[in-house]
């Protein structure tokens, strides 16, 4: 009688807790896929109805509707102790156009090159004055990256957002 009763909490405590210990989907999505690249690899899903903020010392990830749109300087470019060079790329994200506004610098040797993410050269064109447009209309809505150039040598680079 005792081992029947012991028996039955057993059952009763698994059936309440091992739910509880399986992993299931937590939300209804509309889409989603993988991702990889240099970087590493994500998951992403479209149409979640969470939203949480993971931070570490190497990052951040943010899950959920209403993302905001990622305005970043890229590195990687040498610093020219030489040049005091103060770039602004302006609108990012951009519908329409893009302008390139240079102080404290002769433009007279800069230039710009915009790729698209792949690496292939969608435009590039002289930089005349202390502020240039670039037609970003007739681009796809995707993620570019622009160069600037001081006598073919990169300075500045950004990420660019086109809606």
């Amino acid at each position: 009688m005792k081992n029947s009763r012991i028996i039955s909490s057993i059952i009763i405590v698994l059936a309440f807790v091992f739910p509880a210990l399986l992993s299931g989907q937590q939300i209804i999505t509309t889409s989603g896929g993988n991702g990889s690249g240099a970087g590493g690899k994500v998951s992403y899903t479209v149409g979640q109805v969470v939203n949480n903020i993971y931070t570490t010392a190497s990052g951040s990830v943010i899950e959920g509707v209403q993302q905001p749109y990622e305005i970043s300087e890229e590195t990687g470019v040498e610093e020219n102790e030489e040049m005091n060079l103060t770039i602004t790329v302006f609108p990012n994200p951009t519908e329409d156009y893009l302008m390139i506004s240079i102080k404290d610098i002769d433009v007279q040797n800069l230039s710009y090159k915009l790729f698209r993410v792949d690496g292939k050269k969608i435009t590039n064109g002289k930089i005349n004055g202390n502020e240039t447009k670039i037609k970003m209309n007739d681009l796809s809505p995707a993620v570019y990256v622009l160069k600037i150039s001081n006598k073919n040598k990169d300075v500045k680079v950004f990420k660019i957002i086109k809606n």
